[in-house]
């Protein structure tokens, strides 16, 4: 095993400050580099599955994943037979080309295949759109509102 040890002084102002750093253990060290590099091996796997600037397709066997991965997640609660719905489609598709550079994943789940999901929200009206920060449901909007709210509600989440 081998032992590093440093020692730094740094001068402020008049006075002296010493900076005297710890033992670094090279395991220990190799440990941190291995778990990083894990945790980046992770996100790009992630954003190969999830690239931004997409609407990514959710069912009941990605939508967890899906918004525990995104930092912000927007959630389109869609169906087939749903006028409103449909006409935001292109915007949910702008959205999802405008934010996704800025950590932004678009996804749609349709309601009529995955009950569960709309329930467990206790989504009773389509278009309903959920927005996710780090996992957390933290913004519900409902109807056919437009691009305006949304540009909103990301700007004030990224800046956080």
């Amino acid at each position: 095993m081998i032992v590093e040890f440093f020692c730094c002084f740094f001068v402020l102002s008049d006075s002296f400050v010493t900076f005297l750093g710890g033992i670094m253990i090279d395991d220990e060290l190799q440990k941190i580099r291995e778990k990083k590099l894990r945790e980046l091996q992770k996100q790009l796997e992630l954003k190969q599955k999830y690239p931004p600037g997409n609407v990514h397709h959710l069912d009941s066997t990605n939508f967890d994943e899906f918004i525990r991965v995104a930092p912000i997640a927007v959630i389109d609660l869609w169906a087939e037979w749903c006028r409103p719905c449909l006409a935001m489609a292109p915007v949910m598709e702008t959205i999802a080309q405008q934010w996704g550079d800025k950590g932004v994943l678009v996804g749609k789940l349709n309601v009529d295949e995955n009950p569960t999901i709309s329930a467990r929200y206790g989504v009773r009206s389509i278009p309903t759109f959920l927005v996710f920060k780090n996992g957390q449901l933290v913004q519900r909007v409902i109807g056919a509102v437009g691009k305006a709210p949304f540009d909103k509600i990301l700007s004030r989440l990224t800046e956080q």
